[in-house]
């Protein structure tokens, strides 16, 4: 059992959703955040898609879950879902609601 968390572990971020299958993952992050994000990868299946003036893109294989989800909002503005639509869907509705209590 451990050693079926450890390979499954190896596509999540952080401890929950090991029993999910990992997505391909695509963030865009302004070009500032995305210094940042190249010199600390998210991720070790992590891979720069686009990377100019305009923006840092990244793609990522794993689990869409609530840790990947926590550090999406943690940027903030600097970051943006561009798939899987579903993760997208559910940052908006946080975003969404946590605009709603001001």
């Amino acid at each position: 059992l451990f050693l079926m968390f450890l390979i499954a572990g190896f596509h999540i971020i952080g401890f929950y959703g090991y029993e999910q299958k990992p997505e391909e993952v695509i963030l865009s992050f302004t070009p500032n955040q995305g210094h940042y994000v190249k010199s600390q990868p998210w991720h070790h299946s992590q891979k720069i898609v686009i990377d100019n003036d305009t923006e840092c893109r990244i793609s990522l294989r794993v689990v869409p879950n609530f840790e990947l989800e926590r550090k999406i909002l943690h940027d903030g503005a600097s970051v943006r879902v561009i798939e899987p639509q579903s993760l997208k869907k559910r940052i908006q509705q946080e975003l969404s609601d946590a605009l709603a209590h001001y």
